[in-house]
């Protein structure tokens, strides 16, 4: 793991090493409106600079796989955080959810839900933070290898050609940015990276 860092604005992000995956699993905190994404185990120091920072009101989830350590943080913290899932990918978990979403819904974190339609869930959720000119993709697309950006295995889709189609509603926000659930991130020419992708 490294120390909790801010790597937008106002966005701080952690890491947990996948062994079986071989690839990080990322954690995010937003300091507007107090919100953990998709949220991997922390170690102590990192749980204690968030505290710091202000413990976590919402939970949110980009999709129906990334629970992670949901239960855990809604437990141990005081502030007992709301969690919140597209409503399409609410029937696929196992815990309990005190609020939807829908495409297109501003967000806690002054953010902008955005469906991508025949992903890996049905309910899988890029978030978008116009502000910071920054898109957050849960499992639409992972950051490995290193400096790429790709789906994960076919067998994850039920049609990967429409999962890679759909992606293509990404080229129509603008953004600089590009963080990700799994992997590393696209801080520089996202549009390259992406662009590269879809045309594979």
């Amino acid at each position: 793991m490294i120390p909790l860092k801010e790597i937008i604005p106002g966005i701080f992000t952690w890491e947990y090493y996948d062994f079986t995956k071989r690839y990080f699993f990322n954690g995010f905190y937003l300091r507007d409106g107090q919100v953990f994404i998709d949220p991997p185990k922390m170690d102590p120091y990192e749980t204690m600079e968030i505290a710091r920072l202000g413990a976590p009101k919402v939970i949110i989830l980009t999709n129906k796989d990334h629970v992670r350590e949901t239960e855990h943080y809604r437990n141990y913290f005081k502030t007992n955080p709301r969690v919140m899932i597209n409503e399409l990918d609410k029937p696929h978990v196992n815990i309990k959810i005190d609020r939807t979403f829908q495409d297109g819904d501003r967000l806690p974190g002054n953010m902008k839900a955005v469906h991508i339609t025949g992903n890996k869930s049905p309910g899988e959720t890029a978030l978008y933070f116009e502000k910071q000119k920054t898109i957050l993709l849960g499992d639409a697309l992972i950051g490995h290898p290193q400096g790429t950006l790709n789906l994960m295995p076919a067998e994850k889709y039920a049609d990967v050609n429409k999962a890679k189609e759909s992606l293509k509603i990404l080229l129509n926000l603008d953004f600089k940015h590009v963080l990700v659930g799994d992997g590393t991130h696209v801080l520089e020419g996202w549009r390259k990276v992406l662009e590269g992708f879809l045309s594979r």
